[in-house]
């Protein structure tokens, strides 16, 4: 009897090992370099925040159909007009603040786009069916497998890749969209993909600024608000650099 409890005390420690063997380690962001940013997506609109108590809200404005007619209608406003620099922006700011906050080397946009393993990387056909755009000449993408994640970065030379899906809308902080103050806000997913394939970080960052501009009559100063989105984004990834810094 004495006997069968040393050896279920021995079992359960051996699990215990076993488990604790088993549970992934905190990701420290300056472990990570160097680091290939293989896609930076988002929409290349400004529409409303979803809001199910607004009818105006039941369209979000990021349709094929909608982007297409709003272009066509406005082919001036710079909230349409800025999607792309807005991603370009967010590269950027990604690249400086992994070197800048974290001492993370990034590897050049240029040498990922050039990487045989990088073009034979297909976009998936759903692709077709929204409006997401990307960053310089990025692959709209979300996701790698494993076995190609590694032939990537055995390619490239890289320990880690790193994808960002945004989502950039804009939210009515005072009054209504008739009268009032409006603001920027983002939803930011972060993909982070070590050497062996596997997917150590998914996780969403949303924001909204605290800076604003007024509506009057529904109308606004879209350029003014369009300028607000920069600083936003670069909080965004600083949270996100911060968040893994051991």
């Amino acid at each position: 009897m004495k006997k069968n409890t040393v050896a279920q005390s021995l079992f359960a420690l051996f699990f215990v090992v076993i488990m604790a063997g088993c549970a992934s380690a905190p990701v420290s962001i300056a472990d990570c370099g160097p680091v290939a940013v293989i896609a930076v997506n988002g929409n290349p609109a400004l529409p409303w925040e979803l809001d199910e108590s607004d009818d105006e809200s039941t369209d979000d404005g990021n349709g094929v159909l909608t982007t297409m007619v709003n272009k066509l209608v406005d082919g001036s406003n710079p909230e349409l007009t800025t999607g792309k620099d807005r991603l370009d922006y967010a590269l950027n700011s990604l690249k400086a603040g992994l070197l800048d906050i974290a001492g993370v080397e990034v590897i050049d946009t240029e040498a990922v786009l050039a990487a045989e393993n990088y073009q034979s990387i297909r976009e998936s056909v759903f692709n077709m069916l929204d409006t997401k755009i990307s960053a310089a000449e990025l692959k709209t993408i979300s996701s790698i497998g494993a076995k190609h994640a590694r032939m990537l970065m055995s390619e490239l030379n890289a320990k880690t890749l790193l994808l960002l899906d945004f989502e950039f809308r804009k939210t009515c902080i005072k009054g209504n969209k008739w009268n009032g103050n409006i603001a920027p806000m983002l939803t930011m997913k972060v993909h982070m993909i070590n050497s062996r394939g596997k997917e150590v970080v998914n996780r969403t960052f949303m924001l909204k600024s605290s800076k604003y501009v007024s509506v009057s009559g529904r109308k606004y100063d879209k350029s003014a608000l369009v300028g607000l989105y920069p600083e936003l984004i670069d909080n965004a990834i600083s949270q996100f650099i911060v968040s893994y810094i051991q």
